[in-house]
């Protein structure tokens, strides 16, 4: 079920229509031909000149948390991070990645550590004693210049 739609127009024409589902982003270069849906939905097959998959990046983790999606305070916490790319698009490396870590809320940051291994990145970051939360950010860049902000404000518990 799609959520959100919009068309891209130069002057009348459409050249570029989006869809945002719970499957993601859907996009399509759009030449309009007779009968083309021109109200701002997808238009009908047949109606595109090639679908294209636009290059977005999401930045993912698998740390060890218990079943309270919480991590141990007070000593150094180190976890893989990956960045994936939509399927389909355009092939590009990633050429570059910084992490982040807040223990209050997002108002002040410190840099994680990491160390790259072939398409996967080890974060080490040092969790203060007692509870509360870890939220990340993120920011990554591909070899074409396409890049990803991510923020997740309280994105693990840490627990004493």
């Amino acid at each position: 079920m799609t959520k959100w739609r919009r068309t891209v127009r130069r002057g009348s024409v459409p050249v570029l229509a989006l869809s945002l589902a719970m499957g993601g982003a859907v996009p399509a270069a759009a030449t309009p031909q007779p009968g083309g849906d021109r109200s701002g939905d997808r238009p009908p097959t047949g109606a595109l000149s090639g679908e294209r998959t636009v290059p977005v990046m999401a930045v993912r983790s698998t740390a060890a948390l218990d079943g309270q999606n919480a991590a141990p305070a007070g000593q150094q916490f180190r976890f893989p991070v990956t960045v994936q790319r939509q399927t389909g698009a355009p092939r590009a490396t990633t050429v570059g990645l910084t992490l982040d870590v807040s223990y209050d809320g997002g108002h002040t940051w410190q840099p994680a550590r990491l160390v790259r291994s072939g398409n996967t990145w080890t974060a080490t970051v040092d969790h203060p004693a007692g509870h509360g939360f870890a939220s990340l950010r993120a920011f990554a860049v591909d070899s074409a210049g396409n890049t990803v902000r991510q923020t997740i404000v309280n994105a693990y518990r840490l627990k004493g």
